[in-house]
């Protein structure tokens, strides 16, 4: 569900479905085709809410997904079309105006403001009839059941014309009763409302109560603001959502365009300025303020509680942005860009860096003193392939940061940029070299840096060196306690293991799999699962075709292509391991092809000669074309289509010797003594004794009705159960 009614702009309705989706933008692609791109063989119902102020843009978005992406379908709700063909139009009537829903709904809503609010049958129908059954209409008259007898009711909600045509007669009518509502207010209810309608997405009621204050300039208690609160609550003007024990208040969409509109005819206030200016000032001023302190909270156990508040806020700090931005009140755009992309990114919400990034050139004539963290969070763009571009701003931060004339950051968050975007680069000396520069600053950041240089070290060979560092920098990351970076620790750690130590490495990545899931921080897991599936090819073919399965759906579900690609390319090592040389052989098709990623993989024209070898030449021509037109999402589900395949095959195959079936730990063992590990090495594996390990293998001994490794092993080859 994608709701679009606080989208201000047809521009930010792309970024809004990439943004819910949880689909980052690679390289110079389009949002659009981004988002097609990651929807490509995906069963998603897509319902697209409130389009008709965004409609072109939305039928724009709509049309490149549904040509580019067969599988997804799109429901639209809207006052008009979208004009796309195919499109198929279902027209909502209202309720019958004399019927039983309609009449009920009005007594149910009345008697919630006014237990003893009565009307007979007919004085009911007429009312309802006169707002034309809209229920909308029904709610808002019954609101003032409070105040106004059945009769009154009836005559305010006909004094719309009645010879009008019906379409114009229920957008009147519904005006109206809008209207009427909105005129019995009194001056400080009718304050509160236009500032409930500034807010975009709902507020809370702490929020609210600081904006007016902001706005007005009145020292009002929260009481005050809460009680007006009630009062609109009330009058089915405002409403109270709950959840994980907090109350938002949100508008209906249709009543905030009206007192949005009315908060642009109210009079200037006595300093002349405008009040639906100021309003909206004061509520771009406090996400701008409060966006500052909960990025200082972030780095660390606060991290959780700060990114979930950056979802439920995001529509509110897109509003805000957009609208400083367009003010030219560049300082508060900085504040909202800048902090927003740096908690963003780590939840996989990379639309505010497309803020920052936009707003950088204007944010260096103004001088501002944040700009070495706008440049520190536009340097996130190397998660977004411009690795090249993230470079140059992580470099001006570090330059801004030595200077006098603007405010300074946290030392070595920007180096930790930088050595980030090197990695996107392909670039691992200058990797490393900017994280130690970074690591040494002695700050949170410096943590994380070090983390990094590990990695750096590790990818470029230097493994001991790594080894050497890595349980001290991971300790060291564990104590701030910000859940993102120890994932990130987690994944470099087993990545430094797997070089000396498989079962460390596996244990390692175990737990850090764990970790993600349990605490949320998806952003590794991808990475996490796809080493873990390479490392576990060769002795372990159900853990690894589950991981590598993992890996391609979250990379293609989160829209990153380059990881994606990445990801598809190791698969053909998974297969290869397991023999699978006709999956093999039409993955080595698609990833020389469209599908690309071919260059990730140094041994992959080995891995295509050894299918070669095994299906014969002709056999292996014919998948390879078949594979070859593959684009990156199809390769995709192909991948996911043959690791399902193979799972349930092994699963399936119960192996029966002499003695009887082997037990699932018994069939564990006999392929890992058939792959030559030792007694010692298959109790590492499976993390049990090596006393209960060999007690494994002599019952497989006597099941199968051998007496010694090498009849074993001859055995599971026989059986086709080696890997």
């Amino acid at each position: 569900l994608i709701e679009l009614a606080a989208v201000g702009s047809p521009d930010g309705v792309a970024d809004a479905i990439a943004s819910t989706l949880g689909i980052a933008v690679q390289g110079k692609a389009s949002v659009a085709d981004a988002i097609a791109d990651a929807l490509a063989e995906r069963a998603l119902l897509i319902v697209l809410d409130n389009c008709e102020h965004v409609v072109d843009a939305v039928a724009q978005v709509a049309d490149v997904v549904l040509r580019r992406s067969g599988s997804p379908r799109i429901v639209a709700t809207s006052r008009e079309p979208l004009g796309l063909v195919g499109e198929h139009l279902l027209r909502l009537a209202p309720l019958d105006a004399d019927g039983d829903d309609a009449a009920e709904l009005f007594l149910d809503r009345a008697q919630a403001v006014d237990a003893g609010f009565d009307a007979d049958r007919s004085t009911v129908a007429q009312i309802c009839r006169a707002v034309d059954g809209l229920a909308l209409g029904i709610e808002l008259a019954a609101a003032q059941a409070a105040v106004s007898s059945a009769a009154q009711l009836l005559d305010r909600v006909e004094a719309d014309g009645v010879g009008a045509l019906v379409g114009e007669r229920r957008q009147r009518g519904m005006v109206e009763t809008i209207a009427s509502s909105y005129e019995l207010l009194d001056p400080l209810e009718r304050f509160v409302l236009h500032h409930v309608a500034v807010f975009s997405g709902g507020c809370t009621l702490a929020a609210l109560h600081a904006v007016t204050q902001a706005s007005s300039g009145i020292d009002r208690d929260v009481l005050t603001i809460s009680e007006a609160v009630d009062s609109l609550v009330r009058k089915s003007l405002v409403t109270p959502t709950r959840s994980a024990g907090s109350v938002r208040y949100t508008m209906l969409e249709t009543i905030r365009a009206y007192v949005l509109r009315a908060l642009d005819r109210v009079a200037p206030g006595v300093d002349g300025r405008d009040s639906g200016v100021v309003a909206r000032d004061a509520h771009a001023d406090h996400f701008a303020d409060q966006v500052v302190e909960h990025w200082e909270r972030w780095d660390g156990p606060a991290f959780h509680e700060v990114s979930n508040w950056l979802v439920v806020e995001f529509t509110n700090l897109r509003e805000a942005f957009e609208w400083s931005r367009s003010r030219g009140r560049i300082e508060v755009a900085v504040d909202i860009a800048a902090h927003a992309a740096m908690i963003g990114v780590p939840i996989e919400r990379f639309e505010p860096v497309g803020w920052a990034e936009s707003v950088v050139g204007a944010a260096t004539a103004a001088g501002v003193d944040r700009l070495a963290r706008l440049h520190t969070a536009a340097a996130y763009s190397c998660f977004l392939l411009a690795g090249d571009a993230a470079v140059a701003h992580a470099q001006a931060a570090q330059e801004l940061e030595v200077d006098p004339d603007h405010d300074g950051f946290e030392p070595g968050r920007s180096g930790f940029g930088e050595a980030l975007a090197h990695v996107y680069c392909g670039r691992l000396d200058a990797y490393v070299a900017s994280a130690r520069t970074a690591a040494a600053a002695g700050t949170a950041s410096g943590d994380s840096a070090r983390m990094g240089l590990v990695d750096g070290l590790q990818a470029m060979g230097r493994v001991e060196e790594a080894r050497a560092l890595v349980d001290e920098a991971f300790a060291a990351v564990q104590a701030v306690g910000n859940p993102w970076i120890i994932a990130y620790g987690m994944w470099i750690r087993g990545s430094v293991y797997a070089h000396q130590d498989h079962a460390a490495a596996r244990l390692a990545w175990k737990e850090a799999l764990d970790f993600v899931r349990s605490e949320g921080t998806h952003f590794f897991e991808g990475f996490i699962a796809r080493d873990a599936a390479l490392l576990d090819a060769a002795t372990e073919p159900r853990s690894a075709l589950t991981l590598i399965g993992d890996a391609v759906r979250v990379f293609r579900d989160s829209g990153n292509r380059a990881q994606l690609a990445v990801t598809v390319a190791s698969a053909t090592v998974v297969f290869d391991r397991l023999a699978a040389y006709e999956t093999v052989a039409v993955l080595f098709g698609a990833v020389s092809g469209e599908a690309g990623g071919s260059h990730f993989v140094s041994d992959l024209d080995a891995i295509a000669e050894r299918a070669r070898a095994s299906l014969g030449d002709e056999r292996f021509v014919e998948l390879e074309a078949e594979g070859a037109p593959l684009d990156l999402g199809a390769a995709a589900q192909h991948v996911l289509d043959r690791s399902a395949l193979e799972l349930a095959r092994r699963a399936t195959r119960v192996p029966v010797g002499p003695g009887g079936a082997l037990s699932r730990r018994e069939l564990d063992v006999l392929r890992l003594m058939a792959a030559g590990l030792t007694t010692r090495q298959i109790g590492e594996r499976l993390f049990i004794s090596p006393k209960t390990a060999d007690h494994h293998i002599q019952h497989v001994y006597t099941k199968i009705g051998v007496s010694n490794r090498a009849a074993a092993t001859l055995w599971a080859y026989q059986h086709d159960l080696a890997t």
